[in-house]
């Protein structure tokens, strides 16, 4: 082989090596970029799982809210004219929605306790905390028989909620 030609395909060789190294770099920044978008697609995972989880809870409320057998309890205060609400109760699947609006934030260590009172006594229905304008949307599920149901409480009570009514009512209404 001539010298000519060995420089030749030293020359080719050496472009071969160049074309190639440029695209194993090419390459590997590709699936750096698509290794970093994976990430990213994971991390988006547990933001998808609670945004599904809130979608199935308003989902519920509102199977909770329809329905021709939902009866409407309109709630008020005997000493705060602003604070009100509605609890919406569907006897056929248990269900119960409240909404309030005007409530004032409860004292520190506080919170509000739904109470639904019936002939045989007093039922927790769960606790809340109003957003910074007095609303709040709950919704529970307490199998009550229809005949027996007299009222829904709203009292303020030690965070965590207590056994029995022991705080000051803040809305109520009878049925």
């Amino acid at each position: 082989m001539s010298p000519g030609a060995i420089t030749w395909y030293a020359v080719v060789a050496t472009i071969a090596l160049v074309a190639t190294g440029a695209q194993l770099l090419r390459v590997s920044s590709e699936r750096r970029t698509v290794r970093n978008q994976l990430a990213a697609v994971d991390t988006l995972a547990p933001l998808a799982d609670s945004l599904q989880l809130i979608v199935r809870q308003r989902e519920s409320m509102i199977a909770g809210m329809t329905g021709e057998d939902v009866l409407a309890i309109s709630l008020s205060s005997r000493t705060e004219r602003r604070a009100g609400g509605r609890m919406l109760w569907n006897p056929v699947s248990n269900d119960w929605v409240l909404i309030t609006h005007g409530l004032r934030q409860p004292r520190d260590g506080r919170t509000y306790q739904v109470w639904i009172v019936t002939d045989r006594g007093w039922v927790s229905a769960g606790t809340f905390q109003p957003d910074e304008s007095g609303s709040a949307m709950m919704h529970t599920k307490q199998p009550i028989d229809r005949g027996v149901l007299r009222s829904v409480t709203v009292t303020e009570e030690p965070e965590g909620g207590a056994a029995s009514p022991t705080g000051s009512m803040v809305v109520s209404g009878s049925v």
